[in-house]
């Protein structure tokens, strides 16, 4: 676990897309609450237990597309990027996923700091979740149809699939219901 100043994962940055307008949830996904907190606070508490100082959050944009989120939040970070804090990673972390584990995110971590250029992706039960880590070098401007998963399948980077026992990996908080 980090303390002060130091991070244990300072050459990822963790992207949030939260601009979405929450219509099958009522309000916008970042303001929603669940034990008191929103789910943009919890996700943000969890990324920095896990060890990443470096979080863009998009909420300010109007766009339901989480491709379009993604690509705004990196470039932002991008432009934060300087020789002293390089960047080698994006921790992707929607935040329809709130209940995700800071163990989780470690484990991913630490599998992307094993393999630099794979693309991380947590898997429960034989099912694909996420938060997911992309490394810098993906070409996110790919003309695509079906978002980032198409992007990842056509970047022919090596994909890991690890596997966690954190079903809240695949469990997408879409609508009051799902808590």
């Amino acid at each position: 676990m980090p303390s002060g100043d130091s991070t244990l994962f300072d050459d990822l940055i963790a992207i949030i897309p939260a601009a979405g307008k929450g219509s099958r949830y009522g309000i916008p996904k970042a303001q929603a609450v669940i034990e008191g907190k929103a789910f943009l606070d919890l996700v943000t508490a969890t990324v920095i237990s896990a060890g990443i100082d470096r979080i863009i959050a998009v909420t300010d944009v109007e766009t339901a597309d989480m491709l379009a989120s993604i690509r705004l939040g990196i470039t932002r970070a991008k432009e934060t990027a300087n020789d002293e804090f390089p960047i080698r990673g994006f921790l992707i972390f929607p935040v329809d996923h709130p209940l995700v584990t800071p163990q989780t995110v470690i484990a991913l971590c630490s599998c992307f700091r094993a393999n630099p250029e794979a693309v991380v992706m947590p898997r429960y039960e034989r099912r694909n979740g996420h938060p997911v880590i992309i490394p810098a070098s993906i070409d996110l401007d790919l003309p695509v149809s079906h978002g980032l998963s198409q992007i990842i399948r056509e970047s022919e980077l090596i994909t890991i699939h690890l596997d966690i026992d954190d079903a809240n990996v695949i469990r997408n908080l879409n609508s009051p219901a799902d808590l």
